[in-house]
């Protein structure tokens, strides 16, 4: 999301993928990593016309140093990535097994890279977790407006004094992170958390080891269900799973819970659900062979026997991420068009640019913007979809406040209009946003004046959740759907700091943003729709999707 004040913005971002590890494919399963040098810098992906393409960087690749320079963190790779600006660079990577040295011109800006880093976990002394935690609190007190706002401060710094106490011995890298992420997760911000480690898990699974459980799962506030069952035994879609390895699903959830970061259950249950092998087996401790109770559709309870597969079949069968969705669906019998994409991300523009044109040529009369999977990304996105949408006056906030720090101060380089709301400059102090006056969409040929409906989820979350806002306070699209699993009002725009001793990645909140409305309410509530429509477990493993056929219905009686 963002704030538009004299023609800059300020920028709300989805954490869920920063959060969470990037995905990588099949392809990678038996990676021959080499002996010594951990963490290895992974490369997870290369964007296509990037630096790092015409470099010759490919998927797998591992970034052993540049210039001569050892890589082992982000900042590492930050640093000298800055440091190369407008040279050349020379790149040694490990690919298949062997080095080899990659050289071209560098002349600044982004790699264009998505990358982890891999151990074999590692063990902290109490001195570095007591660093890590030092940082930790510095660097949330620094970003944060209000780390206190569904934590009340006196159970905050209680809460903070015991976990001081508990260390009094080595831990795991795997360990300190449930202690820490417990603890910032009773922050309930979805934007405020701690990054998985690396530990043995990146490195068991690419090495190909049949550690993960063959389900996939569906997981609602009834219950975890069967969706894809890739083991021998008799267990099919729909079946209700009661038990893992004697532990009751109830239990389960509860105790993977109190580790995820956000707002609002149903969006919490969302996230163990995307994240459950890695859940299940690195946070939970849970390995093959399984047990696994279920419960049939016809009521019957059987207890099965699986053993683990890898990580390559869990990626070729089930998947673990879309990644970036963006489809244009025609539906001329009803004069309507549905354009489904899962992350504000740097391909819309052509992608609004191309659909909106074909939706003028076909004099389409309705457009259905699809949310339900949508997790968040720039919001200068969310600007330009609103451009093709609308000619009237909108805002995207009602006003907000942030802290300032050191993390505000790129923006004030990008837009130094906001150093005017800066006084005095103090390091801490919280500053205003003004409310923000209404302002017309940039204009489009292709501009579209019919009906607007928007289908909204649990997972709706970050900038998707500020777009269905803005449709819905401005009056101009209809909400269908469920609960959206953001906030209208709510804390965003992340900074981000990698705690120096576990190498954990940790993301705050810099600010406080009120929603279009001017409603400074901040309240445990997702966005509702204007039509609710409930989806059931069987909804999603039958394929069906209510939300849409909700407003197809609504078009028919319209015609």
């Amino acid at each position: 999301m963002h704030l538009q004040i004299n023609k800059f913005h300020i920028l709300l971002c989805g954490m869920l993928v920063l959060f969470l590890s990037m995905p990588v494919s099949s392809k990678d399963c038996g990676i021959r990593f080499p002996e010594n040098g951990t963490p290895w810098c992974l490369v997870t992906g290369v964007v296509p016309g990037s630096f790092a393409e015409s470099l010759g960087l490919l998927q797998n690749d591992i970034i052993l140093s540049i210039n001569g320079v050892p890589i082992h963190t982000n900042e590492e790779l930050r640093a000298l990535r800055e440091a190369a600006a407008n040279s050349d660079i020379e790149m040694t990577v490990w690919r298949d097994g062997s080095e080899i040295m990659l050289k071209k011109h560098f002349s600044g800006g982004g790699f264009g890279i998505y990358t982890i880093y891999i151990n074999r976990g590692i063990t902290l002394t109490g001195e570095d977790m007591k660093e890590d935690l030092d940082s930790l609190f510095a660097f949330i007190y620094e970003v944060h407006p209000d780390p206190y706002a569904s934590f009340p401060e006196s159970e905050f710094r209680a809460e903070k004094e015991r976990l001081y106490a508990s260390i009094q011995e080595e831990r795991t890298d795997v360990d300190f992170w449930k202690m820490t992420a417990r603890f910032v997760a009773k922050i309930q911000d979805g934007h405020t958390g701690l990054s998985f480690p690396g530990g043995d898990w990146h490195y068991k699974r690419l090495s190909g080891e049949p550690s993960l459980l063959p389900l996939s799962v569906l997981i609602t506030t009834q219950g975890v269900y069967v969706k894809q069952n890739l083991s021998s035994a008799p267990i099919s879609p729909g079946d209700e799973i009661l038990a893992i390895n004697d532990r009751d699903m109830d239990t389960l959830l509860v105790y993977l819970e109190q580790y995820i970061s956000g707002e609002l259950r149903h969006f919490r249950l969302s996230q163990i659900e995307h994240n459950f092998h890695q859940l299940l087996y690195q946070i939970a401790g849970t390995e093959p062979p399984f047990s696994v109770k279920v419960r049939s559709i016809d009521g019957t309870t059987t207890t099965h026997f699986l053993d683990g597969i890898d990580w390559c079949t869990v990626e070729r069968h089930i998947g673990t991420s879309p990644g970036l969705v963006t489809e244009l669906i025609e539906l001329p019998e009803l004069s309507a068009a549905v354009l489904r994409f899962n992350v504000f991300a740097d391909q819309l523009p052509d992608f609004f640019r191309l659909s909106f044109s074909t939706i003028q040529e076909k004099n389409y009369r309705y457009v259905i913007i699809d949310l339900q999977h949508n997790t968040g990304g720039n919001s200068l996105f969310a600007d330009t979809l609103m451009s093709y949408l609308t000619d009237k006056p909108y805002r995207f906030f009602g006003g907000g406040h942030f802290k300032l720090s050191r993390y505000m101060l790129p923006q004030f380089q990008i837009f130094p209009e906001l150093k005017a709301y800066i006084k005095p400059y103090e390091p801490g102090s919280i500053v205003d946003f003004p409310e923000m006056k209404l302002s017309r969409p940039l204009d489009r040929k292709t501009r579209f004046s019919g009906g607007v409906f928007c289908l909204i989820s649990k997972r709706t979350f970050s900038t998707a959740s500020g777009f269905a806002a803005v449709l819905k306070d401005f009056e101009i699209g209809t909400l269908v759907g469920e609960e959206t699993g953001g906030l209208p009002t709510t804390f965003g725009d992340v900074a981000f700091y990698t705690l120096p001793r576990s190498s954990i990645i940790v993301g705050a909140s810099m600010k406080f943003f009120i929603r279009p409305s001017g409603d400074p309410s901040y309240v445990m509530k997702g966005l509702e729709p204007d039509i609710e429509v409930p989806v059931t477990g069987l909804d999603i493993l039958h394929g069906r999707d209510p939300a849409l056929e909700t407003v197809k219905g609504i078009i028919k009686r319209k015609q």
